[in-house]
C-alpha cells in the first residue's frame, strides 16, 4: 500500500495522469457529444421521412377506399338495380328472376370493368338469395354473407351507409366492403351489396421496397386486427398494447395516422436498430482507431515522460546523502534544460555547505569554549541565589518563632518581608499586573511605616479595570522609596504617601505618587526641567 502511496505521487506518473486527462476527456467528450447529435440527427430524418411517406400513404390508400365507397354507393342507388331487385323479391316466376339476374350480373360486370383489383361483386337480397359476380376464381363461401348483411343493417351513418368487413388468415385475406340497398322512396331494405377486393392493390399503396428491410407497415382495425399487411402471416392477427409497448421497448418506433375511411389505421414501424447498423459500425470502427490512436498517444507520454523524469532519481538520491551529512556528493549534469539547470544549482548548494561547514568547524569551537564559560557564570549566578532563598527560609522559622511566643505583630512584619524577598528575587525583570504590584506595595509600605514609627500613613487607590493591565515588576519601588526617606526627612508623624492608578483613552494607565512632604529645592526642580 505504501509503495502504492508513492507510486502515485511520483513526478512521472503525475505527468502521464494529467496527459491522459487533459487528452482523454476532451476526446471523450467529442466523440460522445457528436454520437448523440448525430443520431439526433438520423432520428429526426428519419422520422421526418417516415412522416412524409405515411402521409403520401394515408392520401393514396383514402382515394382509392373512398373510389371504392363511391361505387358501392352508385351501385346501390342505380334506379335499374333497384327496380331488378324489387321484381327478384316479389315475383315467384324463375324465367323472369334469371332474366333480371342476368341483368344485374352484366351490370356488376360493367361497374367493375375499370377496377382491376376487385375480385367479386356480391348482391344478397333480403331473402338471402345470392346473385355473384366473379371477376377472379376465388374461394368465397355464402356463409360469410349472413355476418356481412348483419353488420351491414346495423350501419347507421346513412340509410346506405358503407361497411368494411375484413375476411382474414394466413391462407388467404379479402377485404369486403359492404352497403345496404334500400328503396329511398319506400325505404324498404332489398338487399346487400358485398364488394370484394384484393387487399394487395392497397398495400401496394403503402409499402416501400426501399424501406422494406428496416421497417414494415400494416393497416388495422380499431379492435387491433392486422387488416393488410404484406406479410401474409401477420394477416388477421390481433395486436395488444403489452406487444407494441414491446416494439417500442426494443426500440422499434411506431408511427400511425387514422385513414378517413372505416376507423381503420395505417401503421408504420421503423426498426431503429436496423437503421442504425451501419452507423454503428462506423461508430465501432471509429473508436477502434480512437483507442489505437491513444494507445500511440499513451505510449509517446510515457517515452517523453520518462526522459524528462530520468533525471530526477539522482537528484532525490543526492538529496538523501546531504540529508545524511554527506555534502561531497555531486550529481551528474543530464541535460541543458531546467533539469541541467537544478542538477548545476544542487551541486553548487553542496559544494557551498561543504566549504561553509570547514569554515565553521572553527567556529564552533570557539563557540563551544564561550559556552563553556557561559555555563560556569550560571553556575556562580546559582550559588549568588542561594543567599536570598536562605534568608527567605530563615525568616520564615523566626516567623513560627514569634507566632510561638504570640508576638504576632513582629509575625506580621517577617511575613510581609519574607513576601517582599520572594517576590524581588523571582524573576526579576518580568512584567506582572498591575494588582500583583499593589499587593507587593502594601506589603511594602506596611513595613516602612513599621520601621519609621508612624511617622507617615499611605493610601493606594485603583480602579478595577486598571488590575488587568501589566507593568514592569519593582517599577515604582525607587520612587516610593524616595518619597519615603526624602520627603518626610525630619518629620515625626503627620506623613501622607498616596498612590493613585487609574486608566485614561482605554489603552494607557496613569499612576501618580503624591505626598505632602517638605518637597524639593528650586535648584533641584530648575535641573530637572532642563532634561
Amino acid at each position: 500500500m505504501n509503495s502504492l502511496s508513492k507510486i502515485k505521487y511520483k513526478l512521472k506518473y503525475q505527468l502521464i495522469i494529467t496527459f491522459m486527462i487533459t487528452l482523454i476527456l476532451p476526446a471523450f467528450l467529442v466523440q460522445t457529444t457528436t454520437r448523440f447529435l448525430i443520431h439526433t440527427i438520423m432520428n429526426k430524418k428519419i422520422n421526418e421521412l417516415v412522416s412524409e411517406n405515411l402521409a403520401k400513404s394515408k392520401q393514396n390508400v383514402d382515394l382509392l377506399l373512398k373510389n371504392y365507397t363511391t361505387m358501392v354507393g352508385v351501385l346501390s342507388s342505380d334506379y335499374q338495380l333497384i327496380n331488378g331487385l324489387h321484381l327478384i323479391n316479389k315475383t315467384d316466376e324463375d324465367l323472369i328472376i334469371q332474366e333480371k339476374v342476368k341483368e344485374i350480373t352484366e351490370q356488376l360486370y360493367l361497374s367493375s370493368f375499370s377496377y382491376s383489383e376487385i375480385q367479386s361483386i356480391t348482391i344478397v337480397t333480403k331473402d338471402h338469395n345470392i346473385i355473384p359476380y366473379f371477376k377472379k376464381n376465388i374461394s368465397f363461401s355464402p356463409i360469410l354473407y349472413k355476418p356481412i348483411c348483419d353488420e351491414a343493417k346495423k350501419v347507421a351513418t346513412t340509410i346506405g351507409g358503407v361497411l368494411p368487413y375484413g375476411s382474414v388468415n394466413q391462407e388467404e385475406s379479402s377485404i369486403y366492403i359492404a352497403r345496404r340497398i334500400m328503396d329511398l322512396n319506400t325505404l324498404e331494405y332489398l338487399g346487400t351489396i358485398i364488394v370484394c377486393i384484393d387487399p394487395k392493390a392497397i398495400y401496394h399503396l403503402f409499402y416501400h421496397y426501399d424501406t422494406s428491410v428496416y421497417a414494415t407497415s400494416f393497416i388495422i382495425s380499431s379492435e387491433n386486427q392486422i387488416i393488410i399487411s404484406y406479410k401474409q402471416d401477420d394477416q388477421g392477427q390481433y395486436v395488444s398494447q403489452e406487444q407494441m409497448q414491446q416494439a417500442i421497448n426494443n426500440k422499434i418506433q411506431q408511427h400511425s395516422m387514422p385513414l378517413r375511411y372505416f376507423k381503420w389505421e395505417l401503421v408504420y414501424m421503423v426498426d431503429r436498430a436496423l437503421v442504425m447498423k451501419e452507423l454503428n459500425r462506423l461508430e465501432y470502427i471509429l473508436l477502434f482507431l480512437s483507442i489505437g490512436f491513444l494507445i500511440v498517444l499513451i505510449m509517446s507520454i510515457i517515452i517523453v515522460s520518462d526522459r524528462f523524469t530520468k533525471p530526477i532519481p539522482n537528484l532525490i538520491k543526492g538529496m538523501k546523502e546531504v540529508q545524511k551529512g554527506n555534502f561531497n556528493i555531486r550529481v551528474p549534469i543530464s541535460s541543458n534544460n531546467e533539469i541541467g539547470n537544478i542538477e548545476e544549482t544542487f551541486n553548487y548548494m553542496t559544494s557551498t555547505i561543504h566549504q561553509l561547514m570547514e569554515e565553521n568547524t572553527g567556529q564552533y569551537k570557539k563557540l563551544l569554549m564561550a559556552t563553556q564559560k557561559t555555563k560556569e557564570a550560571e553556575i556562580r549566578a546559582l550559588e549568588a541565589q542561594i543567599n536570598p532563598h536562605f534568608l527567605y527560609n530563615t525568616l520564615d522559622s523566626i516567623n513560627w518563632m514569634a507566632i510561638e511566643k504570640e508576638e504576632y505583630e513582629i509575625s506580621l512584619m517577617l511575613s510581609n518581608l519574607a513576601k517582599i524577598l520572594r517576590y524581588t528575587i523571582s524573576n526579576i525583570h518580568c512584567v506582572v499586573s498591575v494588582k500583583d504590584e499593589i499587593d507587593w506595595l502594601n506589603q511594602y509600605l506596611y513595613l516602612q511605616k513599621q520601621r519609621f514609627v508612624s511617622v507617615f500613613d499611605y493610601e493606594i487607590e485603583a480602579e478595577v479595570n486598571v488590575y488587568q493591565y501589566k507593568i514592569h515588576k519593582l517599577l515604582l519601588q525607587p520612587l516610593i522609596e524616595n518619597a519615603i526617606i526624602h520627603g518626610f526627612e525630619g518629620y515625626k508623624n503627620g506623613g501622607l504617601l498616596k498612590i493613585i492608578f487609574e486608566v485614561i483613552k482605554n489603552d494607557y494607565i496613569k499612576i501618580q505618587i503624591q505626598d505632602n512632604g517638605k518637597g524639593m529645592d528650586e535648584d533641584i526642580i530648575k535641573k530637572s526641567k532642563i532634561f
